[in-house]
């Protein structure tokens, strides 16, 4: 629901990144670390649009897959629960593969790394 808001409301997505902004001002880390973030932040901003579009659309897909889950097993029909066990074991791989990829980074940057990165893949 937080994505669908930031792709229709512009107004959300800027008060979101100048946020964020903000945050990595009042933190004063490694100033090669605020500056990735901040080039990465600036990419995520020029694509924002299709970056949400993209997990709106992919958890649509997931919601129809679960409804399949909830009819397949209601007429006791095993063919229909295959589309929940596809895009579940793709989210679980992604989320795996995310998690270890940003703890492995985060052993060899900073403190901004080692605890922002993991809580964000966690959160996805």
């Amino acid at each position: 629901l937080p994505s669908v808001y930031l792709l229709v409301q512009d107004r959300g997505w800027i008060y979101l990144r100048e946020w964020l902004n903000s945050w990595l001002v009042r933190n004063h880390w490694d100033v090669e670390v605020t500056e990735s973030v901040w080039r990465c932040l600036d990419w995520v901003d020029g694509q924002h649009m299709l970056l949400l579009a993209g997990l709106v659309s992919s958890a649509s897909v997931h919601l129809l897959s679960s409804l399949l889950l909830i009819l397949g097993t209601m007429l006791m029909r095993r063919n229909l629960l295959l589309p929940w066990i596809i895009t579940d074991l793709l989210i679980i791989s992604v989320m795996v593969l995310l998690f270890i990829s940003w703890t492995f980074v985060s052993f060899f940057v900073d403190l901004l790394i080692a605890i922002v990165f993991p809580v964000i893949a966690g959160l996805l």
